[in-house]
């Protein structure tokens, strides 16, 4: 929000600029529509106006932006029916593809990182405003003079905004990240996983749901401590995700528990995929230790809801725990499952 603020603080000043600086060049030569004449100072009086009301109050960002927008659509839609289209037939309106001249700069960032489409948007422009400096360097009208003004100051604002979108994109970025990674591991959270299982459950192909407990994990906290308990976790994480398929997804559930979704598997599957990560947990110098994890597997059935395959693997996970740990239950419900498919 600070970052949005300074931006508009930044651009009011600027729409001030370009509305005064034509109007007074324009009156100067005796050569301004009405429009201009009358709306361009109150305009510059508005921005400048807004630019003073936003200092004071940031909070209100959105108002003063919400301002602005209507104070230029209600300009260009007058600009538009007073001026342009009654001239677009004097001198081709500076050719049919002037309007176009942005969408090079927008195309950019789809093509190159933000930094480089920056640069390349800049010199872009800075060309064209060289160009432009050697063509009237003979002479120029007022009227010439404005167009020209208008046209670098508008594309000089396309481009600020081009910057500021990839900012907010970036940031998105950051927070998506942030918001769907687990903190500790680096691996997906649960709140990622919640929404993988759904997408799963919705598309409506069969999955199974593996669910991993480090065995005796507080005796390993007591002993070592929480930062070698950490260390643990994600290594482990590491050596579950080395495991598991391209198409699985290894999450971390809670505590010391790992959820994977493993898609497009049979009961057989799903059990050959728990026993793999079980063996390779056991060979796996995990911290300088050697930690086992207790395994519950459940395969979906038709029609059942999200929770209650997690529910069986949760049951066949407390089963593991109970038979000794180290090893793999499957959920009754789900060999039942796999009979019937």
């Amino acid at each position: 929000e600070k970052f949005r603020g300074r931006i508009v603080l930044w651009l009011l000043p600027l729409g001030s600029i370009a509305s005064i600086i034509p109007w007074f060049v324009e009156r100067q030569a005796n050569d301004i529509s009405d429009l201009d004449l009358y709306t361009l100072p109150v305009m510059a009086v508005i921005f400048l106006a807004l630019t003073i009301w936003l200092w004071r109050r940031p909070k209100q960002i959105d108002l003063v932006i919400l301002a602005v927008l209507a104070v230029l659509a209600a300009y260009e839609l007058a600009d538009f029916s007073l001026i342009a289209l009654p001239t677009i037939h004097q001198a081709n309106a500076g050719g049919p593809g002037l309007p176009w001249f942005p969408f090079v700069m927008m195309l950019s960032f789809f093509v190159f990182p933000e930094n480089w489409a920056i640069r390349f948007s800049a010199l872009y422009a800075t060309i064209a405003l060289i160009i432009g400096l050697i063509s009237f360097s003979s002479g120029i009208n007022s009227r010439q003079f404005n167009v020209m003004l208008q046209f670098y100051l508008a594309n000089t604002s396309i481009l600020g905004m081009l910057w500021i979108l990839g900012r907010f994109r970036q940031s998105y970025s950051r927070m998506h990240q942030i918001a769907h990674t687990d903190s500790l591991t680096g691996i997906v959270n649960r709140r990622s996983m919640q929404i993988q299982l759904e997408r799963a459950l919705s598309s409506g192909m069969s999955f199974g749901v593996l669910l991993a407990d480090v065995d005796h994990f507080k005796r390993i906290n007591d002993q070592y401590g929480h930062a070698m308990g950490d260390q643990v976790l994600r290594e482990l994480a590491f050596v579950l995700e080395n495991y598991t398929r391209q198409s699985d997804i290894v999450s971390r559930w809670g505590g010391e528990e790992f959820l994977i979704l493993a898609p497009v598997v049979n009961l057989e599957q799903a059990r050959l995929l728990a026993e793999r990560l079980l063996k390779g947990v056991r060979v796996a110098n995990v911290a300088g230790l050697h930690p086992t994890v207790s395994v519950g597997v459940a395969y979906h059935a038709p029609n059942e809801p999200l929770e209650q395959v997690i529910a069986r693997a949760d049951r066949a996970l407390y089963q593991a725990k109970t038979n000794g740990r180290d090893c793999v239950v499957i959920d009754d419900e789900a060999k039942i499952s796999s009979v019937i498919d």
